[in-house]
């Protein structure tokens, strides 16, 4: 829960290994982020954006 526009999703993203830092460490525990394979990493966690897309029609 934050204001618009105070980098929740970019918070989000970079947790996800979607982007890198540019700038210092993400750790999880004693464990930098950058450690982790991505593919395992995304296995392992849970995240629900606040868009969701699932589908483009209707469904009949």
């Amino acid at each position: 829960v934050g204001a618009s526009g105070s980098g929740k999703t970019t918070l989000l993203k970079l947790i996800l290994k979607f982007y890198e830092p540019t700038e210092g460490l993400i750790n999880v525990g004693a464990n930098n982020l950058n450690n982790f394979d991505s593919d395992f990493w995304r296995k392992n966690i849970g995240v629900v954006m606040q868009e969701g897309y699932i589908f483009a029609d209707t469904v009949a």
